[in-house]
């Protein structure tokens, strides 16, 4: 999958770019879902404590190894649990 082919589905999904580059969706529960493309890795992530604006990874995955499913969601991404800053 190539990083406009990812950025056109996560669009469709109801993500949009936020000031940092980063897509953002807020869920209907008000959960804030992202996902952060650095060299080549998708990494999807929730915040868990705005006041900190604390980040919590979900899943990551090599954007050339993705793939959309026949239900359009994202294959190929790998569980992970990590915390990050911003």
């Amino acid at each position: 999958m190539t990083r406009d082919h990812f950025i056109s589905w996560a669009e469709s999904q109801g993500y949009q770019f936020d000031d940092q580059g980063h897509l953002l969706k807020k869920l209907s529960n008000g959960v804030l879902m992202r996902f952060r493309i650095i060299r080549g890795i998708v990494h999807q992530e929730t915040r868990y404590n705005e006041e900190l604006d604390l980040w919590q990874s979900i899943s990551h995955g090599k954007l050339s190894e993705l793939n959309i499913s026949k239900d359009n969601l994202i294959k190929g991404l790998t569980p992970a649990i990590r915390e990050t800053n911003s």
